[in-house]
């Protein structure tokens, strides 16, 4: 402090004392990103603060690419943007006195180019019909999915545990499509036929005596095997 008297010729005296407060402490500045890096369809959170414990604060802002955003009541800013490159977050505050603080923070926006993955499968291309037709399928990506789904024929089916499985009814060519999307729109669509015909092949059967010539009362082993290209759907012995 520093004080200033005053004298007229009659002997009055003021007295002025006054403070003057040398601040050159440089205000304090919080800047924190929830990311560093992020594809071009996802957001950052930024939050900002800012303190002088000397002379207060004369000013405080954060750019994005020597932009000026606006924080909210609490301090934060959601960023979002389409275009890919490196934005440069700063924080600058300057106190009454002239001291500046200048913080940063780098956050690198990508583009999403890589499509998802898709896995299709059938136990059978060929089928008569009868038949049981298995499918499985599954799909993953790089990000984050939005949509998979497996169709047969144009509807939509419910794989359970990764599969979906139907008896062939009709001759016909089946298709299966399963489609993924990511949140970037990258999309891949896998497919499959499976050609159905009708059957036409009779089953085979064999049977077995262990004898032609056997006495009254005797017991007579009888073996019956029945094979099909599609399935057995039932079998019968006849005996006199």
């Amino acid at each position: 402090p520093f004080t200033v008297m005053a004298f007229d010729w009659a002997g009055n005296q003021v007295t002025l004392e006054k403070k003057i407060l040398i601040d050159n402490v440089r205000p304090t500045v919080n800047l924190v990103t929830d990311k560093t890096s992020m594809y071009s369809y996802e957001n950052a959170e930024i939050i900002a603060s800012a303190s002088d414990e000397g002379s207060g604060l004369e000013s405080f802002k954060v750019t994005i690419n020597d932009k000026e955003v606006e924080l909210n009541d609490e301090g934060k800013y959601i960023f979002k943007t389409n275009i890919a490159g490196n934005y440069t977050i700063k924080a600058e505050a300057i106190d009454k006195a002239g001291n500046i603080t200048i913080t940063t923070k780098t956050i690198n926006v990508r583009e999403d180019t890589v499509k998802p993955t898709v896995n299709l499968s059938v136990n059978r291309t060929s089928a008569s019909i009868g038949n049981k037709i298995i499918i499985k399928s599954s799909a993953r990506d790089n990000a984050e999915l939005v949509s998979f789904e497996v169709t047969l024929d144009g509807e939509k089916i419910d794989l359970i545990d990764g599969q979906y499985s139907f008896i062939a009814d009709k001759a016909k060519d089946y298709t299966v499509q399963a489609i993924a999307k990511d949140r970037a729109g990258n999309e891949t669509i896998r497919t499959s036929t499976i050609k159905v015909t009708e059957d036409t092949t009779k089953p085979t059967l064999s049977l077995n005596v262990n004898s032609s010539n056997v006495d009254y009362g005797d017991y007579i082993d009888i073996s019956l095997i029945a094979n099909d290209n599609v399935g057995v759907e039932s079998l019968k012995l006849y005996v006199d």
